[in-house]
């Protein structure tokens, strides 16, 4: 299940977003564990919130979870109608979530594909 925090607004009906997710189960190619390059390569790390309980800040818990490669965050800017609905604006945030959730997989995934392979000649 992935979290989405709204931050601040950065024009005109854009929002700054951050969202953190499950990093994907499985190896990469040469059978590294998606979690275990994300560790090993640098990439997990603390969230760029505050350690807090407030909606705009994340749980010790969830931190954690970031820096040990359990889950993994992305930043992304939203943009909304000021017409639309409460439900509206749910269904347009979590259709951008899964988007930027998608994408930012697949870039991770591609980046670390052979992460941890070692050919000894």
């Amino acid at each position: 299940m992935a979290k989405v925090h709204v931050l601040e607004q950065q024009g005109a009906n854009l929002f700054r977003c951050v969202v953190h997710f499950a990093t994907p189960t499985g190896n990469n190619v040469v059978g590294t564990s998606w979690k275990a390059a994300l560790v090993a390569s640098g990439i997990a790390k603390a969230s760029v919130l505050a350690v807090g309980n407030a909606g705009h800040q994340i749980t010790t818990q969830e931190n954690n979870q970031l820096v040990s490669g359990d889950l993994i965050e992305t930043e992304f800017s939203f943009v909304y109608d000021p017409v639309w609905t409460t439900t509206e604006v749910n269904t347009a945030l979590d259709a951008e979530a899964a988007t930027r959730i998608a994408t930012r997989t697949t870039e991770l995934q591609n980046l670390l594909k052979f992460y941890g392979y070692t050919r000894v000649t």
